[in-house]
């Protein structure tokens, strides 16, 4: 059964689009901004790594989001599963980095907000990504399940190739040759009456 039927007032066919089109803009623009700015954070080794974590799962979202808009379009729930596996990860890693940035900011003597605004930027995006997620694990619960259905019923109207028909003959015929070859051979009912005719008349020719 499908976790959501619908996603954002659409169908979950319609909303693993969006999920799609989302992810492939969204994270075009991340991985865009942190090849130009990596360079920049160097200085803070933590900084730079989680950065460099991030431009490659970007990388990777890329690719699985155009390569899940031709599994929706073909429903082909194999190509789905690149997605599924790249976001789950990513949101992940979100989720330390949210944890990573709150941690430094508590640690700070003077509140940042710039880094207040990177926290709840991330808390949305981790939300929409868990959102898209799930409107796309149902999107591929359905396939899987219409797919099944359809193989079950194409398994019930299978009919076997027709086999070479073979001549019989009626139920009438083949008791007249039980008949005939059963039972022992009897004369005629009228050779049978000429027989006793003439054995009669024998007998009185001999009297």
């Amino acid at each position: 059964m499908a976790l959501i039927k619908r996603c954002c007032f659409f169908s979950l066919r319609k909303g693993s689009y969006l999920s799609a089109f989302y992810t492939l803009i969204f994270y075009t623009i991340i991985f865009m901004a942190g090849t130009i700015n990596i360079h920049s954070m160097q200085n803070d080794f933590y900084v730079f790594v989680s950065v460099l974590c991030l431009m490659i799962m970007s990388a990777l979202t890329i690719v699985t989001s155009i390569i899940m808009v031709l599994g929706i379009s073909g429903e082909n729930v194999s190509l789905l599963l690149p997605w599924m596996a790249t976001i789950s990860i990513l949101t992940v890693l979100e989720v330390f980095i949210i944890i990573f940035m709150m941690v430094r900011s508590v640690k700070g003597t003077n509140s940042d907000p710039f880094m207040l605004a990177m926290v709840i930027a991330d808390v949305i995006i981790v939300s929409a990504n868990i959102y898209g997620l799930v409107c796309v694990v149902s999107l591929f619960i359905e396939i899987r399940r219409k797919r099944n259905s359809q193989s079950h019923d194409d398994t019930r109207l299978y009919k076997r190739p027709n086999q070479m028909e073979i001549p019989c003959k009626d139920n009438e015929e083949l008791s007249k040759e039980y008949l005939l070859t059963s039972s022992p051979q009897r004369l005629p009912v009228s050779s049978q009456t000429e027989e006793d005719n003439k054995s009669s008349t024998s007998f009185l020719s001999i009297k």
